[in-house]
């Protein structure tokens, strides 16, 4: 009885982790929207990204992880965007990506901050500072 009880408490707590990386993730494409709203990309990528989180949580979770979080965790510690303004991922990400639409999505959003305020910026950096934190969590409980 203890083990499934366990195992349980466990899965919830992934769960947890997923639905909360997920909705932050969804949360900073609705707070660029709001910034952009004639951006008709980003109200794309929303959608794209959406539907991705509906057929399968796990894969943009799995995906940040593997290629942006553990890679990049330095440069988010010292909060340091305009290396992820000025980073080229072309060489970060595996063939089956590079035609996806989450590679598009990553270069709007570089394209976007170049363009953003200070502040924005910031706010910007935090998002992913929070979705590498989340992710981290989620793979390493």
């Amino acid at each position: 009885m203890y083990f499934y009880l366990k195992a349980f408490c466990l899965y919830k707590i992934y769960m947890t982790l997923l639905k909360a990386f997920n909705n932050h993730l969804i949360e900073f494409i609705e707070d660029l929207i709001k910034i952009y709203p004639e951006d008709l990309d980003l109200k794309t990528s929303h959608t794209f990204i959406t539907g991705m989180i509906r057929v399968n949580p796990r894969i943009i979770c799995n995906y940040f992880y593997k290629n942006i979080a553990l890679k990049y965790k330095k440069e988010f510690e010292n909060g340091d965007i305009n290396f992820f303004i000025n980073k080229d991922y072309n060489e970060d990400l595996g063939d089956e990506w590079k035609t996806n639409k989450i590679h598009t999505t990553m270069e709007k959003w570089r394209e976007l901050l170049r363009e953003s305020s200070n502040e924005n910026k910031k706010k910007s950096l935090k998002y992913f500072e929070n979705l590498s934190k989340l992710s981290e969590l989620y793979f390493n409980s």
